[in-house]
């Protein structure tokens, strides 16, 4: 007989990617058998994009809302708890490892004294994070683990070893459980898709996948590769960014002036915003350009790899560990002279060489299975019961 589970989120459309994650290991509970509900911490007037939920349930997966409309969240904060508590009321186990709901649903559970299955995928960001919220998550955390109610797994050795480092509980056992992506499969060939996408034929085109954010370092990408076309006059690459804006990724005193200037496309560097059809634009580019400053994981590292993309890579955080083996180029994504000089390596290779960095990356990709994640997650749920 199935199991009930319950994930404790945030919004549910355009997620992220460790949303993103979490919801296709919601999806894959449910090809099993199991009965599978997402809990927003949030209304859904947040939400964005009804077709991303509509497909989330078209596949089995419940939604609900525990949160209420935006003006009304500081006064009615009490009701989103009992809510909260309220849906997971029914279920057999919970799983929580996003910040602000494990906030709400560790609150939650002074009332209901469960074991929570408590999953690490963030660093602490100091210079990009709400203080206040990291100081309340610090003091749940830590009284939830001295009463032993969270079974805890990281999606990297590195995220683990951070998070010990920042709770300061070095007794607690934390078990290792990678992300998997799925894959579609893209069935036109490239130049039908160059045409698709409104690309010109005469390029090849670097890649960028994901949020806009400071910290994502994309700043640095853009310098890097305008140096990268200096030395390559009359270069015949572009630069492609997929992903939403977000404000905090521009300054006052930065030369773009505005978020709203990331916007179209600007000579051979185009921005695409938010789309729905990401793995097209992985299906076009030479190699994928993952430029972050830090990173627990690097979600789109393992997307590239199931393109069987070569991927040119900070050398920061988690990634070494997540792309150890697969078709890599390594960064210091503090330095530009050092992005730039990783986009002219890859761009001096042959095709030869381009093929063998290929094969690493399409051998690399198969050691994250969505299958054996989602076996090793069932056995922590059966600790966490």
């Amino acid at each position: 007989m199935g199991k009930r589970f319950a994930f404790v989120t945030n919004r549910i459309s355009h997620p992220g990617g460790a949303e993103k994650s979490i919801h296709e290991l919601a999806v894959s509970l449910v090809d099993k058998g199991h009965s599978v509900v997402l809990i927003s911490i949030y209304s859904r007037d947040f939400e964005v994009d009804d077709s991303y939920i509509s497909a989330l349930m078209s596949a089995g997966v419940e939604v609900r809302f525990a949160g209420v409309s935006r003006s009304l969240r500081l006064i009615l904060f009490p009701l989103v708890l009992l809510r909260i508590i309220r849906y997971l009321s029914s279920q057999d186990y919970v799983e929580c490892s996003l910040l602000m709901p494990s906030i709400y649903l560790l609150m939650c559970n002074f009332v209901m004294k469960r074991k929570i299955l408590f999953g690490i995928r963030m660093v602490y960001r100091k210079k990009y994070e709400n203080k206040f919220s990291h100081l309340i998550y610090k003091i749940l955390v830590r009284w939830h683990i001295s009463r032993d109610r969270l079974v805890v797994y990281a999606i990297s050795n590195f995220a683990a070893n951070k998070f010990l480092d920042y709770i300061g509980i070095y007794r607690t056992s934390i078990s290792i459980v990678y992300n998997s992506v799925n894959v579609p499969e893209t069935c036109s060939g490239r130049n039908d898709l160059i045409q698709l996408l409104g690309l010109d034929e005469t390029k090849k085109y670097f890649m960028y996948c994901g949020r806009l954010t400071r910290y994502k370092n994309v700043l640095n990408l853009i310098n890097a590769f305008r140096k990268f076309q200096e030395v390559r006059l009359g270069s015949d690459y572009g630069l492609i960014l997929v992903g939403g804006v977000d404000d905090s990724v521009v300054s006052k005193n930065d030369t773009w002036g505005s978020s709203r200037v990331l916007e179209g496309s600007h000579g051979d560097i185009i921005f695409t915003g938010r789309v729905s059809n990401v793995h097209l634009y992985y299906a076009v580019a030479e190699a994928l350009v993952h430029p972050s400053l830090t990173e627990a994981f690097g979600r789109t590292v393992l997307e590239a790899f199931g393109h069987s993309l070569p991927v040119i890579l900070s050398d920061v955080d988690a990634l070494p560990e997540i792309a150890e083996g697969g078709g890599v180029i390594f960064f210091d994504p503090h330095d530009v002279d050092s992005i730039k000089s990783a986009l002219l390596k890859f761009a001096s290779l042959n095709k030869a060489q381009i093929q063998v960095y290929k094969n690493r990356s399409a051998e690399r990709f198969k050691e994250f299975n969505l299958e054996k994640r989602t076996c090793l997650m069932l056995d922590l749920f059966q600790r966490a019961n």
